[in-house]
């Protein structure tokens, strides 16, 4: 029997609204009562305040007879602390449970501001969790938890409010999947964003039996030499823990290194035999079959020397420098499957002499076989220019021309000079550059010609050349020098 009790005039006190009421249960026959905010008590009397709070136990049961105020709170990322952090990509593994609740259970639990793409583990027991992977960033604050004593959300809870914020992505681009040729290896990479990142690489196709790899402690990993297909994954950690916050994980997609069934490597065609000019150039192109990676090992001499190896790691070879004779070329092209590699056949690179080039160009087959017509001494057109020099100096051999020697004319005392320097172009002139000069001597019997001041090494362009001098007692002869260069 609860005794009524008379308050004095001290006793009727106090302060604001009544909002919540905390009782301490105890098992003596007395109770006490805490009153955080309690509407003035005006006359009643504090008998009649008892009764009325003991009959509000009574009706509570179980969920509310503690020992202690009853809460929500954080297990999992981080003990008692209000602030969760997570990303979108990271899965989210929010755990709570019942604080001070002296033995009781809730039958449910719910969350009053759901984080798209999660959802709570609506199930009786002390404890719970919030699951899943966030699908919205941003920062969730007054997240209410509560959990009820009736399955259905109804009756009396406990509560706890927590802040949530969820972070960009921590996995930006993925490991992919990829073939390799068997025995060789491969180099798997992840981009992460935040600051700071760690990364610890894995070996399996599944997540939790997974093996964790010594080592792979970077961006980027480079398989082992593997003859089996394998997958691996990376779990990327941004953040460090803190008081406000902790570190975020993200799993990345499996990656599966898968092994190609491999052909050995062959040639299927070339390189090609050639002709070029002197001095000028080719590149030599083979085309091969087999799995993938092919190497190309190019030598210089005939197919299986391997004594002067040349070029690189390439289907195409260009000889460097220009070649200036005839010259063998093979190569040879292994993979994984044919490691002695399978050989071509030689490729010649004829280099043919620029005369005979001309020689082709300008003369018919017939011709070509008659050296009275075309050899290099012959004179076809009867002007007194051999092919040879003919050639020298870009005239036709096979029409009469005019003598090369310059133009001459004298007039008021003044001697005049000019000739067409003509530039080396054509069949048979590939590199080549003509080049004039103008020399004078005073004797036609003497040999020792003088280059004229301002008219030697004139490079030949179609150009008119002009020259004058005045006309004196032991005026110099004249002649034209012309070069092909180099």
């Amino acid at each position: 029997m609860l005794t009524k009790l008379r308050p004095s005039a001290k006793s009727r006190v106090l302060t604001s609204r009544l909002s919540s009421l905390i009782l301490l249960f105890q098992r003596s026959p007395l109770v006490q009562m805490l009153f955080p905010e309690a509407r003035i008590i005006g006359a009643a009397g504090l008998g009649e305040i008892t009764k009325w709070s003991v009959a509000t136990v009574a009706g509570l049961g179980a969920f509310d007879t503690v020992a202690g105020a009853t809460s929500v709170g954080q297990v999992t990322p981080t003990l008692s602390s209000l602030n969760v952090t997570t990303a979108l990509d990271s899965d989210l593994n929010f755990n709570f449970q019942i604080l001070g609740g002296g033995g009781h259970t809730p039958a449910s639990w719910t969350v009053g501001t759901v984080i798209p793409g999660t959802l709570i583990n609506n199930v009786a027991g002390k404890t719970s969790k919030i699951t899943g992977r966030p699908t919205q960033a941003g920062t969730f604050s007054n997240v209410v938890i509560r959990g009820w004593e009736n399955s259905n959300a109804t009756g009396r809870f406990a509560q706890g409010t927590f802040t949530i914020t969820v972070g960009p992505a921590i996995i930006t681009t993925h490991p992919i999947s990829t073939s390799i040729s068997t025995g060789t290896t491969t180099t798997l990479s992840v981009v992460g964003s935040g600051s700071p990142l760690t990364y610890q690489w894995f070996q399996g196709s599944s997540i939790n039996t997974a093996t964790l790899i010594s080592g792979a402690t970077s961006a980027s990993f480079t398989t082992p030499s593997l003859t089996t297909a394998t997958s691996y994954f990376v779990r990327v950690t941004r953040g460090t823990n803190t008081t406000t916050t902790n570190t975020v994980t993200s799993n990345s997609n499996i990656a599966t290194v898968s092994i190609l069934t491999a052909t050995p490597a062959s040639i299927t065609t070339g390189p090609s035999p050639v002709t070029i000019d002197s001095g000028a150039n080719t590149t030599l192109t083979v085309t091969a079959a087999g799995t993938a990676p092919l190497t190309y090992q190019w030598y210089q001499g005939l197919s299986g020397v391997t004594t002067t190896p040349v070029g690189s790691n390439q289907a195409t070879f260009t000889p460097n420098p220009a070649l200036n004779a005839t010259t063998n070329f093979w190569v040879k092209v292994t993979n994984a499957a044919n490691i002695s590699g399978a050989n071509s056949a030689t490729a010649t690179v004829t280099v043919r002499d620029l005369f005979l080039t001309w020689q082709n160009s300008v003369f018919t087959a017939p011709q070509l076989q008659n050296p009275l017509i075309s050899g290099p001494l012959a004179d076809p057109d009867s002007d007194g220019i051999t092919n040879q020099n003919e050639y020298i100096l870009g005239l036709s051999p096979l029409l009469s021309n005019p003598s090369i020697s310059p133009r001459a004319s004298i007039n008021a005392g003044q001697l005049a000079l000019s000739f067409t320097a003509n530039a080396a172009s054509g069949s048979g002139y590939f590199g080549k550059t003509r080049h004039y000069t103008l020399q004078s001597n005073t004797s036609l019997t003497s040999t020792s010609w003088a280059d004229v001041a301002g008219f030697s090494n004139i490079l030949g362009a179609n150009q008119l050349v002009n020259f004058t001098s005045p006309v004196t007692s032991g005026s110099p002869f004249y002649r034209v020098k012309v070069e092909l260069k180099p």
